[in-house]
């Protein structure tokens, strides 16, 4: 998603002005300037009710979230339009409360706030894990306007050429953030030596991958080897998740 939202927000910006900073700016009239923000990407604390989720897409603009519900759920539009965002993407969507006595509210409200950014042309992207068992999809109007997407764990099969060379491009792209940390490393080393043991080792969770990685980096830092290697990995302790999926049984 955050790839898919970056590509994004690259095309939008691709014509922008740039101020002093590098950022992109329009100017909506003479002597005016604002930040041009097409996607707005929030990430939802635990347990977040109504009005904390109308406060996270202010505090994305740096806006106070002061108010009233309504009227916070007002000025937050009012920035969406301002800045010309396009896509609002609302992460850890799962972690919405809906399981309590007012429960509902927050399932009618999702249904509010994305009727509002419609009317101005914005579209609304929630993202979290297994929301096909909760209660945001199996409501009835919010499924009629639902178009679900699963992203599914990378299962690269050794076997499967096409297979190999997806997942070893994202463990090149991981590979091209460590390249300054790990001074002594290979060209090329872990996305075409390690790719194999990074998937066996983390069954294509991206999240698994990241912490595998990052933790080897820091081992091979204090040990000075400054390059990945596979004792680095053996030494990081992996999820119950990828341990579990790991040890079954090939099908």
């Amino acid at each position: 998603m955050m790839r898919w939202a970056r590509d994004r927000y690259l095309a939008a910006i691709a014509d922008a002005e740039l101020d002093a900073y590098g950022r992109p700016i329009m100017r909506p009239e003479a002597g005016f300037e604002v930040d041009l923000c097409p996607i707005v990407w929030i990430d939802l604390d635990a347990a977040t009710q109504i009005k904390g989720l109308d406060e996270s897409i202010l505090k994305f603009f740096n806006l106070a979230a002061a108010g009233v519900q309504r009227d916070v759920l007002t000025v937050a539009a009012g920035a969406v339009r301002r800045h010309r965002t396009q896509i609002v993407i609302v992460d850890d969507v799962h972690l919405l409360k809906t399981n309590w006595k007012s429960g509902r509210d927050v399932l009618d409200h999702i249904k509010h706030l994305n009727t509002r950014l419609g009317q101005i042309g914005v579209s609304l992207v929630l993202v979290g894990a297994d929301l096909e068992d909760k209660d945001l999809s199996k409501d009835p109007q919010i499924a009629a306007r639902l178009r679900l997407n699963r992203f599914e764990p990378y299962k690269a099969d050794k076997n499967v050429e096409s297979d190999r060379v997806r997942w070893q491009v994202i463990v090149r792209d991981f590979e091209n953030v460590l390249a300054p940390h790990l001074p002594r490393s290979k060209p090329k080393e872990l996305h075409t030596k390690l790719a194999g043991e990074l998937q066996e080792r983390t069954q294509g969770y991206l999240g698994d991958l990241k912490a595998l990685l990052c933790e080897a980096t820091i081992s091979a830092t204090v040990d000075g080897t400054h390059r990945i290697l596979l004792r680095h990995l053996n030494e990081v302790d992996l999820s119950k998740r990828a341990e579990e999926e790991r040890s079954l049984p090939l099908r």
